[in-house]
Protein backbone atom coordinates (compact mmCIF):
# COMPACT_ATOMS: atom_id res chain seq x y z
CA UNK A 1 0.00 0.00 0.00
CA UNK A 2 1.47 3.49 -1.06
CA UNK A 3 0.13 7.00 0.19
CA UNK A 4 0.16 10.09 -2.03
CA UNK A 5 0.49 13.14 -0.07
CA UNK A 6 -0.24 16.55 -1.80
CA UNK A 7 -0.31 20.07 -0.07
CA UNK A 8 -4.00 20.36 -0.77
CA UNK A 9 -3.54 23.38 -2.85
CA UNK A 10 -2.42 24.90 -0.08
CA UNK A 11 -0.20 28.16 -1.14
CA UNK A 12 3.77 28.56 -0.49
CA UNK A 13 4.55 31.38 -2.78
CA UNK A 14 5.12 33.33 0.60
CA UNK A 15 8.27 30.77 1.53
CA UNK A 16 12.12 30.95 0.80
CA UNK A 17 13.79 28.33 -1.69
CA UNK A 18 17.35 26.47 0.24
CA UNK A 19 19.46 25.24 -2.72
CA UNK A 20 22.63 22.75 -2.44
CA UNK A 21 24.30 22.73 -6.10
CA UNK A 22 27.15 20.15 -4.09
CA UNK A 23 24.38 17.46 -3.73
CA UNK A 24 21.98 18.68 -6.36
CA UNK A 25 18.59 19.57 -4.47
CA UNK A 26 16.14 22.22 -3.47
CA UNK A 27 13.53 22.69 -0.85
CA UNK A 28 10.60 24.99 0.03
CA UNK A 29 10.40 26.77 3.73
CA UNK A 30 8.85 29.10 5.84
CA UNK A 31 10.16 32.43 5.50
CA UNK A 32 9.96 32.62 9.57
CA UNK A 33 12.48 29.93 9.90
CA UNK A 34 16.43 30.11 9.97
CA UNK A 35 18.97 27.86 7.96
CA UNK A 36 21.92 26.23 9.43
CA UNK A 37 24.00 23.58 7.44
CA UNK A 38 25.95 20.99 9.82
CA UNK A 39 28.51 19.20 7.84
CA UNK A 40 29.97 15.41 9.14
CA UNK A 41 33.23 15.20 10.63
CA UNK A 42 35.06 11.82 9.10
CA UNK A 43 34.77 9.62 12.20
CA UNK A 44 31.26 10.89 12.41
CA UNK A 45 30.69 9.67 8.29
CA UNK A 46 32.56 6.78 7.96
CA UNK A 47 30.32 4.88 11.02
CA UNK A 48 26.70 6.40 10.16
CA UNK A 49 27.53 6.92 6.58
CA UNK A 50 25.90 10.95 8.03
CA UNK A 51 27.44 13.75 4.77
CA UNK A 52 25.76 17.03 6.04
CA UNK A 53 22.44 18.09 7.46
CA UNK A 54 20.45 21.03 7.08
CA UNK A 55 18.26 22.52 9.96
CA UNK A 56 15.77 25.18 10.00
CA UNK A 57 15.11 26.70 13.35
CA UNK A 58 12.58 28.99 14.83
CA UNK A 59 14.57 32.02 16.18
CA UNK A 60 11.35 33.14 17.85
CA UNK A 61 11.40 30.73 20.84
CA UNK A 62 14.22 30.33 23.26
CA UNK A 63 16.14 26.81 23.61
CA UNK A 64 18.55 27.01 26.74
CA UNK A 65 22.00 26.20 25.22
CA UNK A 66 21.15 26.37 21.69
CA UNK A 67 20.92 30.30 20.40
CA UNK A 68 20.24 29.00 16.95
CA UNK A 69 16.33 28.63 18.34
CA UNK A 70 13.83 25.61 18.31
CA UNK A 71 14.90 23.10 15.69
CA UNK A 72 11.92 22.44 13.79
CA UNK A 73 12.54 20.59 10.37
CA UNK A 74 16.14 18.94 9.52
CA UNK A 75 17.08 17.13 5.94
CA UNK A 76 19.84 14.59 6.90
CA UNK A 77 22.23 13.82 3.58
CA UNK A 78 24.02 10.29 4.22
CA UNK A 79 26.37 8.24 1.77
CA UNK A 80 24.66 4.83 0.40
CA UNK A 81 28.44 3.27 -0.57
CA UNK A 82 26.79 0.29 -1.58
CA UNK A 83 23.78 1.26 -3.47
CA UNK A 84 21.73 -0.22 -0.96
CA UNK A 85 17.55 -0.37 -1.50
CA UNK A 86 16.37 1.65 0.78
CA UNK A 87 15.02 -0.16 3.45
CA UNK A 88 18.31 -2.17 3.49
CA UNK A 89 19.87 0.53 4.37
CA UNK A 90 17.59 1.93 7.05
CA UNK A 91 18.10 -1.53 8.09
CA UNK A 92 22.07 -1.40 8.40
CA UNK A 93 22.57 2.08 9.41
CA UNK A 94 19.44 3.48 11.11
CA UNK A 95 18.46 0.36 12.84
CA UNK A 96 16.42 2.58 14.87
CA UNK A 97 13.10 2.72 13.44
CA UNK A 98 10.46 0.60 14.99
CA UNK A 99 8.39 -0.66 12.57
CA UNK A 100 8.80 -0.82 8.78
CA UNK A 101 7.22 2.42 8.06
CA UNK A 102 4.69 2.86 5.43
CA UNK A 103 5.29 3.38 1.60
CA UNK A 104 4.83 6.93 0.50
CA UNK A 105 5.65 9.88 -2.37
CA UNK A 106 5.37 13.09 -1.29
CA UNK A 107 6.16 15.55 -4.48
CA UNK A 108 8.69 13.35 -7.05
CA UNK A 109 9.66 10.93 -3.93
CA UNK A 110 8.69 7.50 -3.17
CA UNK A 111 10.22 6.80 0.05
CA UNK A 112 9.03 5.27 3.45
CA UNK A 113 7.50 7.61 6.12
CA UNK A 114 7.96 7.15 9.96
CA UNK A 115 5.37 8.60 12.03
CA UNK A 116 6.47 7.54 15.16
CA UNK A 117 10.23 7.49 16.01
CA UNK A 118 12.28 4.56 17.69
CA UNK A 119 11.73 6.40 21.19
CA UNK A 120 8.17 6.17 21.09
CA UNK A 121 7.79 10.03 20.20
CA UNK A 122 5.52 11.46 17.28
CA UNK A 123 8.52 12.70 15.31
CA UNK A 124 8.12 11.54 11.82
CA UNK A 125 10.79 10.97 9.46
CA UNK A 126 10.53 10.40 5.50
CA UNK A 127 13.63 8.65 4.20
CA UNK A 128 14.46 8.44 0.26
CA UNK A 129 16.81 7.99 -2.27
CA UNK A 130 18.05 10.95 -4.50
CA UNK A 131 21.01 10.57 -6.14
CA UNK A 132 22.95 7.91 -5.02
CA UNK A 133 22.71 9.37 -1.23
CA UNK A 134 19.91 8.73 1.68
CA UNK A 135 17.51 11.61 2.56
CA UNK A 136 16.06 11.64 5.53
CA UNK A 137 13.31 14.85 6.31
CA UNK A 138 12.65 14.82 10.17
CA UNK A 139 10.45 17.22 12.32
CA UNK A 140 9.60 17.95 15.88
CA UNK A 141 5.62 16.62 14.63
CA UNK A 142 4.04 15.76 11.68
CA UNK A 143 2.00 18.56 10.30
CA UNK A 144 1.54 20.62 7.48
CA UNK A 145 4.68 22.26 6.85
CA UNK A 146 6.68 18.72 7.14
CA UNK A 147 4.10 17.41 4.13
CA UNK A 148 4.91 20.66 2.35
CA UNK A 149 8.66 20.94 2.93
CA UNK A 150 8.53 17.20 1.71
CA UNK A 151 6.47 17.41 -1.80
CA UNK A 152 8.72 20.63 -2.53
CA UNK A 153 11.86 18.76 -3.02
CA UNK A 154 13.49 18.74 -6.72
CA UNK A 155 16.82 17.76 -8.24
CA UNK A 156 18.87 20.34 -9.55
CA UNK A 157 22.07 20.26 -11.23
CA UNK A 158 25.05 19.82 -9.52
CA UNK A 159 27.67 22.53 -9.88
Amino acid sequence: IRQNIDNNGIDTSNWLIYQNTRYGFEFKYPSNLNVKEEFASERSRKGTKYVMSVRLYDTSVSVVGDESGLLNYSVGIYDNPDNLPLREWINKYNYNEHDSGTLTKFGNFEGLLFKVNAMGSKSPKFYFLNNDSVFVIASLQYDDDFIRIANSFQNISKI
